[in-house]
């Protein structure tokens, strides 16, 4: 069993340096040509099985629509509006175990959509857009009721 650290500062000098260590994260791979590759293979089923196995319910079909359309703004004003974390779920998410493994061109040849390397472009390139931000971010005031 692990030792429990006390609050005193010798208990604290004697922890390891932390290291930002992120090798967990999937870096895309996807650059425009390939994002667009990829968007135009998308079948946008009736049922959407990839839609069904998100657990953030995103919008699927929608998004990858808007980046084979090249509207990579409305890709992710879409995923954004159904999860404030799009960009860090694109990156961490278990795609293969989740909306890839939904997908119906999982046992074709080139394989399911990589729906999670399109999330990662389309918030990425949104990211470069620098577009500024139009809600405050401050709660808002409480009403009072007459």
């Amino acid at each position: 069993m692990a030792p429990v650290l006390s609050k005193d500062s010798a208990d604290i000098e004697k922890c390891e340096k932390l290291e930002n260590n992120f090798d967990d994260i999937k870096h895309t791979t996807l650059g425009e040509r390939g994002a667009l590759r990829e968007a135009m293979r998308c079948l946008k089923c009736a049922d959407a099985p990839c839609q069904k196995s998100c657990p953030t319910n995103l919008d699927i079909k929608s998004f990858i629509t808007s980046i084979a359309n090249k509207n990579y703004y409305g890709a992710a004003k879409m995923i954004f509006s159904d999860n404030p974390l799009g960009l860090t779920c694109g990156m961490v998410c278990p795609t293969s175990d989740l909306c890839v493994g939904g997908c119906n061109l999982y046992a074709t040849e080139e394989g399911p959509i990589n729906i999670g390397g399109l999330q990662q472009f389309a918030t990425e390139v949104f990211k470069t857009m620098n577009i500024t931000q139009i809600r405050d971010p401050s709660p808002a005031s409480p009403r009072k009721n007459a």
